[in-house]
């Protein structure tokens, strides 16, 4: 197998050979068994800042649809009342807790403690 890559500046050693490279291309032939193969990363797309505001911003709203209809269903009119106050929640975990309350309970005051 041969292997070749461009070296700046560096020492390449391998077994009892000793080679000192200053920019240059360095093609070696080794045998296949003293190679080991690393596996093959996944590539993956590079994400913005402002896509991952984007995305963070559109995983809030789906909560929040999420949790209006929820509100709305077991509720009614009453339920819906407190969607202005969770709209106006920052934190992320809160947000979970919320949600995760809104579908287990059929108690709207539990709901309402949490905002409070």
């Amino acid at each position: 197998m041969e292997i070749s890559g461009y070296v700046s500046g560096g020492v390449i050693v391998w077994d009892d050979n000793v080679l000192i490279a200053n920019d240059i291309k360095v093609s070696v032939i080794v045998p296949d068994s003293s190679v080991t193969r690393l596996p093959e990363k996944k590539s993956r797309r590079y994400i913005s800042s402002v896509e991952r505001i984007g995305i963070k911003k559109g995983k809030k709203e789906s909560k929040l649809e999420a949790m209006k209809m929820i509100l709305s269903i077991k509720f009614g009119e009453n339920g819906m009342k407190l969607i202005p106050v969770i709209q106006s929640l920052k934190d992320e975990d809160r947000l979970n807790v919320i949600m995760k309350s809104v579908i287990k309970t059929d108690n709207l005051s539990e709901i309402e403690a949490l905002l409070n």
